[in-house]
């Protein structure tokens, strides 16, 4: 079965072609202009449909989003975007097998290798704890794009979950070089620095991912645990404090000269990967 675009090409030659016979002289040939036109304004009407479907299952979210995929993949089940579109919104339903199914299925329809569909399927391997496909897809999205920062984010929580803490601070290196305002890699890393017992560099990352994103209450919570692994209980306390309270700091935070909020990253949906940070 044809995909979606090809289905439109397709209409829109047959508009062209029976158009064109319109003004025919014989009655015949009249005949078979205007039944020509009423099959490609029926197609044309199928595809805008379809089209419908294709844009809420890419851009969508939720039941609404999945079920106009379903929908839009039975009619061009060889379109690999609606795959790796359905493949996304299953990982948002946190339904990681089917997201991988998805994803693993598109990547095989696409004409190219699609460095964000590694990425996201990677995603979805390091949630269900599969750390070694994981790290392979994420490899592979940076092997086609060497400065994809999401991919060796991901790589880097991968890497931490395996307790390969010096690989990790690499990889987040790298997310961060890419992207210096990368909030979550600076959190990895920090934490990474934590699990090998270096406080002051777990501080510093902690401390700079606060500074690009005061909301960001994971790194006032790790903050705190590691001034109390070096002993200073009094920042510890407050650190836990703004982390309890820091949505009603928030505000007045972000009016602090220098203070910009950028927790995505430069190469793709970091939120999508479930890290240390």
């Amino acid at each position: 079965m044809s995909t979606l675009p090809e289905q439109a090409r397709q209409a829109t030659h047959m508009l062209d072609r029976f158009g064109l016979l319109v003004s025919c002289a014989t009655k015949n040939c009249r005949a078979l202009a205007v039944g020509g036109l009423f099959a490609a304004a029926l197609l044309l009407t199928d595809v805008a449909l379809a089209q419908s479907d294709a844009d809420t299952c890419r851009q969508g979210s939720g039941e609404r989003a999945i079920a106009a995929c379903n929908r839009a993949i039975a009619k061009y089940p060889r379109d690999a975007s609606l795959h790796l579109g359905r493949g996304l919104q299953w990982i948002q339903a946190e339904n990681y097998d089917r997201a991988i199914a998805d994803r693993t299925e598109g990547m095989s329809l696409a004409p190219k290798k699609l460095p964000e569909a590694y990425n996201i399927r990677g995603s979805a391997w390091k949630i269900k704890g599969q750390l070694d496909k994981a790290i392979a897809d994420f490899t592979e999205a940076i092997r086609i794009n060497p400065k994809y920062a999401s991919a060796y984010e991901g790589r880097g929580g991968a890497w931490a979950d395996k307790e390969d803490y010096d690989r990790a601070i690499a990889d987040f290196t790298e997310a961060i070089r890419i992207n210096p305002k990368y909030v979550s890699a600076y959190s990895g890393r920090g934490s990474a620095w934590a699990e090998k017992r270096d406080y002051d560099r777990a501080i510093a990352d902690y401390s700079e991912a606060i500074r690009y994103d005061p909301q960001y209450k994971r790194a006032y919570l790790r903050r705190g645990m590691a001034w109390s692994e070096k002993g200073d209980a009094d920042k510890a306390i407050a650190d836990h404090a703004l982390e309890a309270v820091g949505d009603l700091l928030v505000p007045q935070m972000r009016e602090a000269p220098g203070v910009r909020p950028a927790r995505a990253s430069a190469g793709g949906r970091s939120s999508l990967t479930r890290t240390v940070s």
